[in-house]
C-alpha cells in the first residue's frame, strides 16, 4: 500500500512500514520544512492526523506557480532538498526529493519485476499526475480536479465515470484492447 502521497509504502496485514523504502528519507528535516514555509508564504499547517515524518502538508489557497518556485528556492536555500506538489488550489505537500507517488509506484513495480507498461493507476488531483505519466497506463476519474483536466496522451483514459466507477471504468477499458482512444459525449457523475 503506498500512502502519504507517495512517502510511505506499506506492506504485510499489519501494515509495517517498507524499511528500504523510507531509509532514502533519512535526512529529511521535517522541522525545517515546518519552519521555513510558514514565515515567509501565506500556508498554513494541516491537521496532525494528515502529517508524517516524511510528508509535511500546508493549506494555501490559489498559489500562483511563481510563488510555488520561489517556495521550493527557499527550501533549497534551507538545506532541503524537496518536491512540492500542489493541488485542488489549496493543498501543498512538501516531501523529499525523492518521494512521490510517481516514485513509489515505480520502486514497487521493480521490485514486483513488473514493467511500467503493465501497471494501471488512476486518480482524481493534481498530487496523483506524477504517478499517471509514469505508470503504463493511466485512468483519470470524471470527478478529478482541475489540473489533471489536460493530461493527455496515449497512456491517459478519461473516465466519464466518478470516484470508483470511473477506476473499474477505466481498467475495463485498459484490460480490452481498444481501438482508439476517446471519450463519449456525457459524464455520468
Amino acid at each position: 500500500m503506498v500512502g502519504g502521497v507517495g512517502t510511505e509504502i506499506r506492506t504485510g496485514t499489519a501494515g509495517e512500514p517498507w524499511q528500504e523504502w523510507q531509509a532514502r528519507f533519512l535526512a529529511w528535516d521535517e522541522a525545517l520544512v515546518r519552519d521555513l514555509l510558514p514565515r515567509r508564504f501565506p500556508v498554513r499547517l494541516q491537521p496532525p492526523e494528515v502529517l508524517s515524518p516524511y510528508k509535511v502538508s500546508f493549506f494555501g489557497e490559489n498559489l500562483p506557480a511563481a510563488m510555488l518556485d520561489e517556495m521550493a528556492a527557499t527550501l533549497q536555500e534551507g538545506g532541503v532538498e524537496a518536491r512540492l506538489v500542489y493541488s485542488s488550489a489549496r493543498d501543498l505537500d512538501v516531501l523529499p526529493a525523492a518521494a512521490g507517488k510517481g516514485e513509489a509506484a515505480r520502486f514497487l513495480a521493480r521490485h514486483l519485476g513488473v514493467p511500467p507498461e503493465h501497471w494501471i493507476a488512476s486518480g482524481d488531483s493534481g498530487n496523483d499526475r506524477c504517478m499517471l505519466e509514469q505508470a503504463g497506463r493511466g485512468i483519470v476519474v470524471a470527478n478529478a480536479q482541475p489540473e489533471l483536466h489536460d493530461l493527455r496522451g496515449p497512456t491517459i483514459y478519461h473516465s466519464l465515470e466518478c470516484y470508483a466507477a470511473g477506476v473499474l471504468d477505466g481498467v475495463r477499458y485498459w484490460l480490452r484492447d481498444p481501438p482508439s482512444h476517446g471519450e463519449s459525449a456525457s459524464r455520468r457523475c
